[in-house]
């Protein structure tokens, strides 16, 4: 199977193709402070 005909096949559990299902999903874009983010380690 090429890669590119998984994002359009649609999936047994979810009924939905990964392409539509991460296109639905994506509702909101963060921006990370890479500083910040990277204090703690």
């Amino acid at each position: 199977m090429d890669p590119v005909d998984y994002h359009s096949s649609i999936h047994s559990e979810t009924g939905e193709t990964p392409k539509d299902r991460y296109h639905t999903g994506l509702s909101v874009i963060r921006h990370v402070e890479w500083t910040r983010c990277s204090l703690p380690f």
